[in-house]
């Protein structure tokens, strides 16, 4: 019973420095994505692309919402866009 107990003990610590190994990549590459850089032309399609649907949104919405669409798609897309527009100081 003891030595089972150790096997099983010795298969989870494998399978959780295995799996912490994982994340450890994983992070490594968000890391680096988070770092590089864009293109100017780029941040300026992907803005322009995020405001059209802003725009387009309250009206993809206004069958299953009805009145409430455009404080709804206000809040939910367009107040986070103006945020994500403002850079954390720290980055």
């Amino acid at each position: 019973m003891r030595f089972l107990r150790q096997d099983l003990l010795l298969n989870v610590l494998r399978y959780v420095v295995g799996a912490l190994a994982s994340l450890n990549e994983v992070l490594t590459g968000t890391e680096r994505v988070l770092h590089t850089p864009l293109p100017v032309a780029y941040t300026i399609a992907i803005s322009q692309i995020a405001w059209v649907y802003v725009l387009v949104l309250p009206f993809q919405l206004f069958n299953s919402l009805g009145w409430i669409t455009i404080p709804g798609s206000i809040g939910k897309a367009a107040y986070p866009l103006v945020l994500v527009k403002k850079k954390p100081p720290h980055l």
